[in-house]
């Protein structure tokens, strides 16, 4: 779309006037005659109208700092364009908080578990695997690349590297299985039920306004899951980019469960959540079993370096463990 045609359409559907505009990947910075605008591009009806309807939602259960679709002057959230799907939001102008700042922390451990909050409020139709059964899938796809290893001809250094951690990989992975069957057997016993989760939260989400307010800015389509599945990302999450200092994971815990206390079986879903090899499965699958093989994306010394970082969360397990008191 050129830049007179995209100028055209908004004017006739939003009733905007354009002064100019800042050309992104994907989306537009619109200055505009009612403020600064984002217009984002999408390919999927489908998925945005069910991003639509779950802001709405969210708006309507309390939760309305977020980044919610302004409606065109008959009404509709967004507007066709070929094959594309356009939707304006206002931009949300601020800062990315920071890991070292102990008020930004806060503020976005307010606003993680307000966003929870809202999420539970919304009701959910939806079949939902097991974490336990999710990492069965993982179990096999490392038995299946080390048969692949073993059967192979010319094995080189990455295959043989591969071959001398794997087995420990595999047995973390089985143990992996037996605490999320536990802990899911004791959980759904209790009444406890999956719900809407956010499914990728990182500070980079988050805006801080010049009123100190933090907006989420990016809610594409939520996961179905356990609440505590957001938690343990975040918290790995900032325990890498507070280069593996614990502080800010409690921190964030503590601030968290003001609103929003957990229990015994969802602090094992965290510590669940984090010892299961997650990067090192992933890497290991998109080179030996994805349909395009990446092997030009894996190479050794990457996997070395997420051997390292399971060590990390190893290390982060240990002192959650002692942090929730098991």
């Amino acid at each position: 779309m050129t830049q007179y045609l995209l100028h055209d359409r908004i004017k006739e559907n939003y009733d905007l006037n354009i002064e100019k505009w800042d050309h992104y990947q994907g989306s537009y910075k619109l200055y505009t005659n009612r403020g600064i605008k984002l217009v984002k591009v999408w390919n999927d009806n489908e998925t945005l109208s069910s991003a639509f309807h779950l802001r709405e939602q969210l708006a309507y259960s309390g939760f309305r700092t977020i980044d919610r679709f302004i409606r065109t002057t008959s009404g509709e959230p967004y507007i066709l364009n070929g094959d594309e799907y356009m939707v304006i939001t206002d931009w949300i102008d601020g800062r990315i908080p920071q890991v070292t700042n102990k008020d930004d922390l806060k503020r976005v451990s307010k606003q993680i578990a307000k966003l929870h909050i809202g999420l539970a409020k919304i009701r959910v139709d939806q079949d939902w695997e097991p974490w336990s059964k999710q990492f069965d899938h993982g179990l096999q796809h490392l038995h299946q690349i080390k048969d692949k290893i073993i059967t192979k001809g010319k094995k080189n250094s990455f295959d043989e590297a591969i071959l001398t951690h794997i087995d420990s990989q595999i047995e973390q992975i089985k143990q992996s299985i037996l605490m999320a069957d536990k802990v899911e057997k004791n959980h759904f016993r209790s009444g406890r039920i999956p719900q809407w989760c956010h499914g990728n939260l990182d500070l980079k989400w988050f805006r801080i306004d010049q009123f100190d307010v933090p907006w989420l800015i990016h809610f594409g389509i939520p996961v179905y899951d356990i609440p505590a599945y957001d938690v343990a990302k975040f918290l790995v999450h900032l325990y890498l980019k507070a280069n593996y200092q614990e502080e800010p994971v409690f921190q964030f815990l503590n601030t968290y469960q003001e609103f929003i206390p957990l229990e015994k079986e969802e602090k094992l879903w965290i510590l669940t959540y984090i010892t299961f090899p997650h990067h090192l499965w992933k890497f290991l699958y998109i080179r030996y079993l994805s349909r395009f093989s990446q092997t030009r994306f894996a190479n050794e010394q990457q996997y070395f370096q997420l051997i390292d970082l399971q060590k990390h969360h190893e290390r982060l397990y240990r002192s959650l463990y002692r942090y929730f008191q098991l």
